[in-house]
């Protein structure tokens, strides 16, 4: 009797509705931080004038997250998921407005920006990690490929329209104003969480039990159970290792020290990233299933890596007289391409997975991911400054696209893959 009224009770959730509020509050969100984020990057170069209090506000948006990532999804498995997102929602919000007051009272430092810096990127890591972790029980599973390409699309059209609002925005209005319209966006964000019902599953306890250790020890357990979760969890470290070091790092290096486009023109091939993210999601939101893009996830890396690879092309004699404009345009239309097959191998995989983890695991398995790979990017970035400075910036390039391009050979005939996507067929 008890299963029939739950059944029920998932019958009557609409999906349509959920999707269409998590997606717009997430957009609100997304854009206000997004705003704030640039903002407050200017606002600190110019009270300090200082490239080291910069980078170390940088810094400190990454470590806060993966910290939560590690320790926090403990908690986010154990507890109420819509709980956790409103009260991330709305205990940033009240920051924000504590914050928005220091400023006006004429309390502005680098080590309040800092401390603000830290708590906002902590609790809208554990926003991320509760709506991770909640996507198949709001959306359903068989809109999960289009809610996780629509999310990708937000935080591109984001990237690419977040500095240009916060630009203007900033030469236009104070920091007050700043804070004060990125809390609204936070309540907007806490609001459209009330508005979605939450599918109800039967829990296994047994996954919840013990002490933090314990039940962190449980998560490692099942990801060497699961060989080819662990397999794709070593590949995304390694590439991300690779990758956004290219991106962050050796791309403008190229693009701004080498061939001497203007800062306009780079802004041009960063936003050509966001383009193609835009194309891939929009792609993948009309596959009405993503598991044909299993079979090609190593094929797709393969193109890639061949991409990169081209990034060495000035370097040949026939660009040697070729404009910097010309330079930017083929940038541009190899980071769209190179974006473009990146969501397209990276949406379906991480739905999959989204159905397949239990939900009681769930938010600490994507913790243990966030978590490696961002660590891994400053990590990548440090060591490929290295490389820059003694190596040919042509070898860095070649070299990371002939690794990756090797990595993907040999990963793409193992047997764990093979038998991965064999049984994704069978499904």
């Amino acid at each position: 009797m008890e299963a029939n009224v739950q059944s029920a009770t998932n019958k009557a959730i609409n999906y349509k509705q959920n999707f269409l509020w998590f997606t717009f509050g997430r957009t609100i969100t997304v854009m206000g931080t997004s705003v704030f984020d640039f903002v407050l990057s200017l606002y600190v170069l110019d009270l300090t004038g200082s490239v080291a209090a910069f980078s170390m506000i940088l810094s400190l948006s990454i470590f806060p997250q993966a910290m939560v990532n590690i320790f926090g999804s403990v908690f986010v498995d154990k507890y109420d998921k819509k709980r956790i997102m409103i009260f991330a929602e709305v205990t940033s919000t009240l920051i924000s407005i504590l914050f928005m007051f220091l400023f006006i009272g004429g309390f502005k430092s680098v080590v309040a920006i800092a401390i603000l810096v830290i708590l906002l990127n902590a609790l809208q890591s554990f926003f991320w990690l509760a709506g991770n972790a909640s996507i198949p029980n709001i959306v359903g599973k068989d809109n999960v490929a289009k809610a996780n390409s629509s999310l990708e699309g937000i935080w591109a059209i984001v990237n690419i329209l977040g500095p240009v609002i916060g630009a203007v925005v900033y030469t236009k209005v104070g920091m007050d104003f700043i804070f004060l319209t990125t809390s609204i966006a936070f309540v907007i964000g806490a609001l459209t969480v009330t508005l979605i019902s939450f599918e109800k599953k039967e829990e296994n306890r047994e996954l919840n039990e013990g002490t933090y250790w314990e039940n962190m020890k449980v998560v490692y357990t099942y990801l060497n159970s699961q060989k080819i979760l662990k397999l794709l969890l070593i590949v995304a470290v390694l590439i991300n290792f690779i990758y956004n070091p290219l991106l962050f790092l050796v791309l403008p290096y190229i693009t701004y020290e080498i061939v001497k486009v203007s800062a306009e023109q780079l802004s041009y091939i960063r936003a050509a990233a966001a383009i193609g993210t835009i194309l891939g999601a929009l792609y993948v939101f009309r596959l009405k299933s993503g598991d044909v893009m299993f079979k090609r996830f190593f094929i797709l890396l393969q193109m890639q890596a061949v991409l990169i690879m081209l990034w060495a092309f000035p370097s040949l004699p026939i660009f040697n007289d070729a404009s910097a404009l010309f330079i930017t345009i083929i940038f541009v239309i190899v980071l769209i391409t190179i974006s473009t097959l990146n969501t397209v191998q990276n949406i379906p995989i991480l739905g999959y997975f989204q159905l397949k983890i239990p939900e009681e695991i769930r938010a600490r398995v994507f913790g243990v991911l966030k978590s490696a790979l961002l660590l891994s990017t400053p990590i990548g970035i440090w060591i490929y400054g290295l490389f820059l400075q003694y190596i040919p910036w042509t070898y860095v390039v070649v070299t990371s696209g002939l690794i990756i391009f090797t990595l993907c050979l040999i990963l793409g005939r193992n047997q764990i893959f093979t038998n991965f996507v064999k049984n994704v067929d069978k499904e």
